[in-house]
């Protein structure tokens, strides 16, 4: 039973690395297509995005035609401006920050 939360946890995290990656490639995504890109339902990729929300990666959403998902234009993680080498290290110390939220978030439903 561990080693299955365990490894869903490992998966969450790696869709929310990729889904930053995504949303770094393209201006705007729907869930539509992030859910069909993983393999996921919508309301998973708007807990998600909900999750990188409160780990402060700034991504908004708009509805209606020609809306999605994407990162504020002023989001620090210009891909212009750094190296691969280092967005990857600067996505790694956000995905700790959102590991610790999961953590906490575990702890609290235990409470």
């Amino acid at each position: 039973m561990k080693e299955e939360k365990r490894e869903g946890k490992e998966l969450g995290m790696s869709r929310l690395f990729e889904i930053i990656n995504i949303l770094l490639d393209r201006n705007t995504v729907t869930a539509r297509e992030l859910a069909g890109h993983f393999g996921v339902s919508q309301r998973t990729i708007y807990r998600d995005i909900d999750t990188l929300m409160h780990a402060g990666i700034p991504v908004c959403t708009n509805k209606g035609k020609g809306g999605g998902i994407s990162l504020l234009p002023d989001f620090v993680l210009n891909k212009s401006v750094f190296s691969e080498a280092e967005r990857n290290e600067i996505l790694l110390i956000v995905l700790k920050k959102l590991s610790a939220f999961f953590c906490r978030k575990a702890e609290e439903s235990f409470i």
